[in-house]
């Protein structure tokens, strides 16, 4: 009996690519859940505060360690005069449009800001944006090639 016998052996899938309309879906879609996260700490009454890793050499012993210290996370979505609440849908730092020449979505209250922001999750996810990030990425490469 061989040792691979109890194993489902399969053929080898093919990967899918990742495409650089890909990675800004996935960029977005990410960074929504970050959002997600942080208004729902804001109903809570709690502070939102996420981490960044990297690497440092100590100076001491010369060892290698990962370090995490805070990093700094903008709400994509605000509130006027008290009353009504805006959200909007950001790459770098540019706003998306989400129709034409519209760029925010108005709520009532914090709670639909969380949903607001799920239903733009699944819209990204499904590509819903994909044209409105391709111009947002060729902006913000044009001023890298100056």
């Amino acid at each position: 009996m061989s040792r691979l016998d109890h194993l489902r052996l399969v053929a080898r899938p093919v990967r899918t690519a990742n495409t650089p309309i890909r990675r800004r879906r996935d960029n977005v879609v990410r960074a929504l859940d970050e959002q997600i996260r942080l208004a729902e700490m804001m109903t809570r009454g709690e502070r939102y505060t996420a981490t960044a890793q990297r690497w440092e050499i100590d100076p001491a012993t010369g060892e290698r360690r990962r370090i995490e210290w805070p990093r700094r996370v903008y709400a994509w979505f605000w509130q006027v005069d008290g009353a009504e609440w805006f959200v909007t849908l950001r790459y770098g730092n540019r706003c998306i449009d989400l129709a034409r020449g519209r760029r925010a979505v108005q709520v009532e209250s914090l709670a639909e800001v969380i949903e607001t922001l799920r239903t733009l999750r699944e819209a990204a996810r499904e590509g819903e944006f994909d044209a409105g990030l391709e111009s947002a990425s060729r902006t913000i490469h044009a001023r890298f090639k100056a």
